[in-house]
């Protein structure tokens, strides 16, 4: 159990700019890591929630500025890891080339028009997706005045739908968790 808890700290640090309370390493809990990353998942996804929540329902913002936020918030939380790393994986499948080159410019710190056009199709992907969430959102609160007194009670009166992105982040993190778990790792990982 101290490895877990050792592990989820240090998960903690290394993947959100969220301040952690307890920094310490072990080397020997890396792997607890692993265990850790779905629940710094939910940590994510619930600071993601309650920011929709204050935006669209106590500041009433307009859905695109609350779509844009939204979008960009998740990265925000993990220090743009998970762009710089996107980014990278663009240059390198882009570039057509073979496997040898391909992990050299996974390494490489410049941008390339790869990793600037992906970086473009991810922001309106996902910002178009968080206002398409949003305009299914109003809809499903609209319908819900149909609804009988008792579906509408034991709804709290809203249909919520947007309270899945709390689970997002967590399924993405338990997703990579299982693939550095079943795949052989790169020759430069650390799980080498």
């Amino acid at each position: 159990m101290k490895k877990f808890v050792t592990g989820f700290f240090m998960a903690w640090g290394c993947f959100t700019v969220i301040p952690c309370l307890y920094k310490k390493w072990d080397e020997n809990a890396r792997d607890h890591m692993l265990f850790a990353l779905p629940f710094i998942g939910l940590i994510v996804g619930e600071l993601w929630y309650a920011l929709y929540f204050v935006m669209q329902k106590c500041l009433e913002l307009p859905d695109l500025l609350t779509a844009v936020i939204l979008a960009f918030f998740p990265m925000l939380l993990t220090g743009f890891i998970h762009i710089d790393g996107y980014m990278d994986c663009c240059d390198a499948i882009g570039s057509r080339r073979p496997q040898e080159d391909k992990l050299r410019i996974l390494k490489d710190s410049h941008v390339g028009a790869f990793a600037c056009i992906g970086l473009a199709f991810w922001a309106l992907l996902s910002t178009g997706a968080m206002d398409a969430a949003l305009s299914a959102q109003e809809a499903a609160e609209l319908s819900t005045s149909t609804v009988t007194a008792r579906t509408s009670f034991l709804m709290g009166g809203t249909a919520e739908l947007l309270p899945c992105i709390i689970l997002i982040p967590a399924v993405s993190r338990f997703m990579s968790a299982i693939s550095v778990w079943s795949y052989p790792p790169l020759s430069t990982s650390q799980y080498n």
